[in-house]
């Protein structure tokens, strides 16, 4: 029997140019923002599910 798991996303404002990491880990810089991972110590929420530019809306899986 197959299962379908939608996951769960967030939406997000692309905080830099996004739209070359489509599919890489993101974090959440601040209340409304989410950029690339740039350092170890960094948690990443989710992955990025499309390819914003700079203030675009930025989907992000997180489930």
């Amino acid at each position: 029997m197959a299962i379908e798991y939608g996951g769960r996303d967030i939406t997000l404002i692309a905080g830099e140019d996004l739209s070359s990491y489509q599919y890489h880990f993101v974090h959440q810089e601040n209340d409304t923002q989410a950029t690339l991972l740039d350092s170890a110590t960094e948690f990443p929420i989710g992955v990025l599910q499309n390819a914003p530019a700079e203030g675009e809306a930025a989907v992000i899986r997180v489930e």
